[in-house]
């Protein structure tokens, strides 16, 4: 299901043995915290909309900083966004760790974004674009910490698809497999 604290409350380790659909919490102040300490789950994603009320998505929305993403399996067509307090000072995450695939499929689908840094990523399998925009992506608009790859790298039909993006400095970057384009411009690619 969602998990909704609503852009106005901090939220500390959240712990799921399941899948989570999407989380939405943060107060946009800097300085009473990081927006969600912990998210913690087995996967997030895979079992799209089914779980949530009417209308609900799987596009997570932290206000403010994630300390950690901890996710045992896939995150798949899911969407986590933590983005800046309104200071403009947050929007990070600390360290990124999925013990299964980031697939994309829809526009910006299967896809981790931070406005701020993110730290060191550990993906154990695939990250896998799809046919939608940045779909398969890690994004990252400050400085991105080590990204380690067990698996390959696939980009596809969608524009800018499975990739790894930084308009900061980026760390060291390790694939245990291949990279490799798609159809889509700019696609399976390190930037």
């Amino acid at each position: 299901g969602g998990i909704t604290a609503g852009l106005e409350h901090d939220l500390g380790n959240v712990t799921l043995k399941g899948d989570l659909g999407s989380i939405i919490c943060g107060d946009s102040d800097a300085s009473t915290g990081p927006a969600l300490k912990l998210l913690s789950a087995r996967s997030i994603g895979p079992r799209g909309t089914v779980t949530q009320d009417a209308g609900g998505t799987l596009i997570s929305n932290i206000a403010g900083s994630l300390g950690a993403l901890k996710i045992s399996g896939d995150i798949r067509d899911a969407t986590i966004r933590a983005t800046n307090a309104n200071d403009g000072s947050d929007g990070k995450i600390g360290s990124v760790s999925i013990g299964g695939s980031l697939i994309g499929g829809i526009d910006f689908g299967g896809s981790i974004f931070a406005s701020g840094d993110i730290g060191p990523v550990k993906i154990k399998r695939n990250l896998v674009g799809g046919f939608g925009e940045e779909s398969g992506e890690i994004r990252c608009e400050g400085n991105l910490g080590p990204v380690i790859v067990g698996g390959d790298i696939m980009g596809s039909t969608g524009i800018s698809s499975g990739r790894v993006f930084s308009t900061g400095a980026m760390g060291d970057v390790r694939i245990g497999g291949d990279l490799t384009g798609g159809a889509g411009d700019n696609s399976g690619q390190l930037l």
